[in-house]
């Protein structure tokens, strides 16, 4: 009986496609027809954010991506991003008068991130982002954006910033 009264509550909360949060026509403020998901009243001027253009593309920074506090963006022609992964390609900069080169990323609960210098020239500076898994441990659920960095030899100057990826488990 009472699997029956909690039946009738939650059919109660469904629009007539039985659909919770979907409307009766699919109007809008009343849901995508069919999908339940309630779409922004009609005048809010509510819209998914852009997606920021990846690294290497001529773009500058994604916006929410500043450089340190004290540190200058690495202009977009001198960062060759592509042995990222898309989603991973974010802005450059350089703090410590060049000496330190960093970049923002999201890091999860049991993922620790560090930024190994792999060579230095006077073309390029090569990095790798190593990301490390912990296993056989609680891992909190949560996504922080973190600042990455790695000391140069010398000022990154006019130099060319290659960023590849590695994972690594522990």
């Amino acid at each position: 009986m009472l699997a029956a009264g909690a039946l009738l509550v939650l059919a109660a909360g469904c629009g007539p496609s039985g659909i919770p949060g979907a409307g009766p026509t699919g109007a809008p403020g009343t849901g995508a027809p069919g999908t339940g998901i309630p779409s922004a009243p009609p005048g809010t001027g509510t819209s998914p954010a852009p997606i920021p253009p990846p690294v290497g593309t001529g773009a500058p920074a994604p916006p929410g991506v500043p450089p340190a506090a004290g540190g200058s963006p690495v202009p977009a022609d001198r960062v060759d991003a592509n042995g990222l992964p898309p989603a991973e390609r974010t802005g450059v900069w350089t703090a410590d008068g060049g000496r330190t080169v960093g970049i923002q990323e999201e890091q999860t609960g049991c993922t620790t991130l560090r930024l190994d210098v792999v060579d230095q020239n006077p073309q390029q500076v090569r990095l790798v982002l190593v990301s490390t898994t912990t296993t056989h441990q609680f891992c909190p659920h949560y996504v922080r954006q973190v600042s990455v960095t790695a000391a140069l030899a010398a000022p990154l100057g006019d130099r060319t910033v290659v960023l590849t990826s590695r994972s690594e488990t522990r």
